[in-house]
């Protein structure tokens, strides 16, 4: 009987042979793993972006509007607007409203982009606040972070996302998606339009009442053109889809309409009632929220421009008590509020009777910009 020896591999080969397959491992799965991950982190994305676009799609219906112009995601962001709609029609674990400043804990404060500069890798740290985020913001029950605003005068809604809030990698293009990598511009969802000059647009759809006449939102039907039709109807169309011209509005000249519009504001008047401090015991200067304190036509105060101010001469030429800027006058007369001047007035010749209220930008009780004179009364 002749005994065979079977031939097996030794346990060196073996073990050769584990080493290479672990090389082999170790370079592809990080790869692989990388690349299962991205898929997972598009199809995230993907299926919140077509949650958004449906939700807005469907608005009118689901609010029960006869078109969208009057659903709360046409109204400027805010808690009422489209921190509504978060919360209605995403599944929100926490809303943290508008962010200050551009900073929310939602989002990491430090994320990274990477691109390639010839044959390198180059890693750019990208701080929060250059996100610019805005609008309404909540926190998923996903765990994916999210900012959104508003469709106003045409302009896309749009949104910044994060796909797993403040956790790693906080990659640019992979868990924080935003419409462009490199400006940070937001992703736009599509305009929802209302008439049928708005091209390349979702159409969208409301409800009528069985008792109710059709509404037919086109600019025809309302506006023979929207340059030059100035009848009530076009203005009020014009008004409330923020259709406006900021310089030539035909619409100033209806005068039922005209009144109403405050770009149509050519001549206005602010009136403040003055209190100076005594020199005895110096305090800021003020102007106190009455009837007195006013800009009239009252429509005005919305485009009351900012860098406006207010300064006061003594009788001596000098100049005390600062600056009292036209956004503090704007915030008073809005809120009903007393607006300061931000310093004490401190010499006797800028005591009552003996000061002069002037405009900052030019000296005069009266100053023109923009086609519109506003003249400054003291009290």
């Amino acid at each position: 009987m002749i005994n065979r020896i079977k031939k097996a591999f030794t346990l060196t080969e073996v073990l050769i042979a584990v080493a290479i397959v672990g090389v082999i491992a170790a370079l592809v799965l990080p790869i692989v793993i990388t690349h299962y991950q991205t898929k997972v982190m598009d199809y995230m994305a993907e299926r919140q972006e077509q949650s958004l676009k449906s939700a807005m799609a469907t608005l009118s219906i689901t609010e029960n509007k006869s078109k969208f112009s009057e659903t709360m995601m046409s109204k400027a962001p805010g808690d009422d607007t489209s921190g509504k709609f978060l919360k209605k029609y995403l599944r929100v674990s926490r809303y943290y409203g508008t962010p200050t400043a551009g900073e929310l804990e939602a989002f990491a404060p430090l994320y990274y982009k990477y691109e390639e500069q010839g044959s390198r890798h180059v890693r750019t740290e990208v701080k929060r606040a250059q996100l610019n985020l805005k609008g309404s913001c909540a926190q998923l029950k996903n765990g994916a972070s999210i900012c959104v605003t508003t469709q106003q005068a045409g302009n896309p809604a749009q949104y910044i996302l994060d796909l797993n809030g403040p956790k790693g990698p906080n990659i640019v293009g992979r868990d924080l998606r935003v419409g462009d990598q490199n400006t940070f511009e937001w992703i736009n969802l599509p305009v929802i339009r209302e008439t049928s000059s708005d091209r390349g647009a979702t159409d969208s759809v409301g409800i009528i009442a069985e008792n109710e006449t059709p509404v037919t939102p086109l600019v025809t039907d309302e506006c023979t053109s929207l340059i030059s039709d100035a009848s009530t109807g076009c203005c009020k169309w014009k008004r409330d889809n923020n259709r406006l011209a900021s310089n030539n509005e035909i619409c100033c000249t209806n005068s039922v309409i005209g009144p109403t519009l405050s770009v149509c504001a050519k001549t206005v008047e602010v009136h403040l009632n003055y209190y100076p401090t005594s020199v005895s015991s110096p305090t800021k200067p003020y102007t106190r929220a009455s009837s007195t304190f006013r800009v009239d036509p009252a429509v005005a105060i919305d485009n009351f421009p900012s860098n406006l101010g207010i300064k006061i001469k003594c009788s001596d030429g000098t100049y005390q008590g600062g600056v009292l800027s036209g956004s503090t006058i704007k915030s008073a007369l809005k809120s009903k509020q007393n607006a300061y001047w931000p310093s004490n007035i401190t010499k006797d010749s800028c005591a009552y009777p003996k000061e002069t209220l002037l405009w900052d930008n030019n000296n005069s009780t009266t100053y023109t910009s923009n086609d519109v004179t506003y003249k400054l009364f003291q009290h």
